[in-house]
């Protein structure tokens, strides 16, 4: 399978956290605690099953120039409905480096930094010319998404980098 890959345009249910408001450790775990316990990642799995979708945890990274936002919830079609107190992103159709391996076990307590540097210099070994400043480009995004199956279980994990054109033209205000 080829790294770089056309990703289709999809909608990213959940809610966003500000880089203030990660763990001690960097990692954000205590958010994906508070979607558990609100019962937002129920609901986000029953709208998976109803649109026919494979149920899934996402961690969304959109980066700016001088900051990010994480976002913790999941992956849906464009035309999902989104739950009262959740918000939505969505996501165009873009080149994107893509990981993807088997796992067991989602890796949530990890810190984000440590997570987005791995998966990174793993796309550079494979010779995919990454953007110097992610922030700085049209599709700022990076995604960890764990497939799940029937009983929640953890099956595989996918990273990908969203391959965007970087603004050279000085102006560094944020676009939505």
């Amino acid at each position: 399978m080829d790294i770089v890959q056309t990703v289709k345009p999809i909608r990213f249910i959940g809610k966003p956290y500000l880089a203030s408001m990660l763990d001690e450790n960097g990692s954000l775990t205590s958010a994906w605690q508070e979607m558990t316990a609100s019962g937002a990642l129920g609901q986000l799995d029953q709208l998976a099953d109803n649109t026919g979708q494979e149920k899934n945890r996402t961690t969304l990274v959109v980066f700016s120039p001088y900051a990010f936002v994480a976002w913790v919830g999941a992956l849906l079609p464009l035309d999902t409905k989104v739950p009262a107190g959740l918000n939505r992103l969505d996501l165009p159709e873009s080149q994107a480096a893509i990981l993807e391996a088997s796992a067991s076990v989602p890796m949530l307590q990890l810190p984000l930094s440590s997570i987005i540097s791995l998966a990174m210099g793993k796309i550079a070994k494979q010779g995919v010319s990454l953007p110097e400043h992610l922030g700085q480009t049209d599709k700022p995004y990076f995604l960890e998404r764990y497939a799940l199956d029937d009983n929640l279980e953890t099956i595989r994990v996918k990273q990908q980098v969203y391959l965007g054109q970087e603004n050279s033209n000085g102006d560094e205000t944020y676009l939505d």
